[in-house]
């Protein structure tokens, strides 16, 4: 029996010196033998006892172990809880408000100086619009002077190929494309798109916008900066010219590219292009310096505008605006 267990739980050496020095003994006399017996299964008891004491002990500090990861990993999910119910309510500088009468419903960090991004290109629209003699039969190309050297983003518009200034007006307004923001920057006769960009903040300060500057036409550039009170101003100005405001509120478009086959632009505002919303403006804007920027203007009796600045992403940017507009009766 004493050996059996012994095999069990001692290693090779051990069984062969204990089996050794007990057949010693047991030629040795009987009482001798049965003394030593006694003391190897009492060695072997309190071996097993130590054994299961330190399983016990092992268990117990890997439960310990278990519950201490559990608790940090609720205090964990608590914090980000509390930080995602933060970062949807308190990261986004936004407004909401009449665009008819001006009317704020409500606010959040108006004043805060940020990247607009994008939302430049309405700017950019207003002061083409105003200032091409005649847009109906006006053309240019993209050409090499128009290639992205800030984020090196790309167009999807032929290089050198002749298009209407209007189809780049669209393709800009709808797909926020640069390359066509910075070919209209340049083509209003006798214009160099030095002298566009400062008639964009000549404009801006007439209107009053003391936190607005420009210092290109798409966007592309961290410095172009404006708050949410500014662009409220700007925006209410940009809403009343009817060819600006009905080429954003449109689904998609179209234009050929460098194969002269006709491509598919959507509105990047996808509340219209895939939810289906109406809207009298919009534009949506991104830099990483920026966040997601948004101008939604609702086609609704109500008349609900909202301007968002730095969303997190582009899931909150138009999460955000549709809680807006359910919350005000623009669905």
């Amino acid at each position: 029996y004493i050996q059996r267990q012994m095999l069990q739980k001692y290693n090779f050496k051990q069984i062969v010196l204990k089996i050794f020095l007990f057949l010693i003994i047991y030629t040795m006399g009987g009482v001798n033998a049965n003394i030593f017996a006694a003391t190897i299964k009492t060695e072997y008891h309190n071996k097993i006892k130590a054994i299961e004491n330190e399983k016990n002990k092992q268990k117990q500090n890997l439960l310990k172990a278990e519950n201490k990861e559990i608790k940090k990993n609720k205090n964990i999910n608590k914090k980000k809880s509390k930080a995602a119910s933060n970062y949807t309510h308190n990261n986004i500088k936004y407004i909401v408000f009449n665009y008819k009468d001006g009317n704020i419903l409500e606010e959040n960090d108006i004043n805060i100086i940020w990247p607009v991004a994008s939302l430049t290109k309405l700017m950019t629209a207003y002061i083409f619009v105003n200032n091409m003699p005649d847009l109906k039969n006006c053309t240019t190309k993209i050409t090499s002077e128009d290639i992205d050297l800030i984020k090196k983003t790309r167009t999807r518009l032929a290089i050198n190929k002749p298009y209407s200034c209007e189809k780049l007006l669209e393709v800009m307004l709808i797909a926020s494309d640069n390359y066509a923001a910075s070919a209209l920057s340049r083509s209003i006769p006798d214009w160099s798109k030095a002298d566009f960009i400062k008639k964009m903040n000549s404009q801006a300060k007439s209107w009053g916008l003391s936190n607005t500057i420009f210092v290109d036409s798409s966007g592309l550039s961290p410095k172009n900066r404006s708050s949410i009170k500014d662009y409220k101003q700007l925006t209410m100005h940009i809403v009343k010219n009817n060819k600006i405001s009905n080429i954003t509120s449109k689904r998609q478009t179209t234009a050929e590219n460098k194969l002269n086959k006709k491509i598919l632009f959507k509105n990047t505002n996808k509340l219209i292009s895939k939810y289906g919303y109406d809207a009298i403006l919009s534009k949506t804007g991104y830099i990483k310096e920026s966040g997601y920027n948004l101008v939604h203007f609702s086609n609704c009796s109500k008349f609900i505008g909202i301007i968002e600045f730095g969303a997190k992403s582009s899931e909150q940017r138009m999460n955000f605006v549709k809680q807006k507009l359910s919350k005000y009766g623009c669905n």
